[in-house]
């Protein structure tokens, strides 16, 4: 068997074979071809361990990667889904009310049933009712007994009742309110609820 100086850095597929042979037998001046063959496995092998670690390890780590990233695409979606759908009810909620308030400004009358209904149920109490400006003399001819007053922060449709016992808020920003509070709750809450 022919041997082999490591000075010469022998060069066997690639891999050079003073840095794959094993520590104990660094102090060698030659090596046999079984020698570098052996070296030449055990490199192949530790390689092949290594690479095998290191794909494990990059496989794992693109695995959390995407996971992070699909939760943070879920968080970011979930506070897109809630700001518009806050947006859509404000905006649906902002044109009922320019209708409403165009409609019982064109027809004046519109405005009874909604004094009729704050009114329902407390006929035996005095009652105070606040209207917007425009609607004063309207309503104080529907219910001349009745304390109306006007407050210009209410716009023509909107309605606010006091009596001894209730208190009445016909406004649009309490109608929002309870708009989105209804939208807010979880509907399969309710059918909970039901089942039991």
């Amino acid at each position: 068997m022919a041997a082999s100086s490591t000075s010469v850095g022998r060069v066997l597929r690639g891999i050079e074979a003073r840095d794959i042979l094993s520590l104990h037998e660094r102090g060698r001046s030659a090596y046999t071809d079984e020698d570098l063959d052996d070296a030449y496995r055990r490199g192949a092998i530790d390689a092949r361990v290594t690479m095998t670690t290191e794909r494990e390890d990059a496989v794992r780590g693109m695995a959390v990667a995407m996971q992070d990233s699909g939760a943070a695409l879920s968080r970011a979606l979930e506070e897109f889904r809630t700001h518009y759908h806050g947006r859509v009810v404000d905006d649906a909620f902002v044109f009922a009310s320019w209708l409403l308030c165009r409609e019982v400004s064109a027809d004046p009358t519109l405005m009874r049933a909604r004094v009729e209904e704050a009114l329902a149920g407390v006929e035996d109490q005095q009652a105070t009712i606040t209207v917007a400006p425009s609607m004063i003399d309207l309503v104080e001819t529907w219910l001349p007994t009745a304390t109306v007053r006007p407050d210009a922060s209410l716009l023509p449709g909107e309605i606010r009742m006091v009596a001894s016992s209730t208190t009445i808020d016909g406004t649009f920003a309490d109608a929002l309110r309870r708009l989105h509070a209804a939208f807010d709750a979880d509907p399969t809450e309710e059918l909970r609820e039901a089942s039991r």
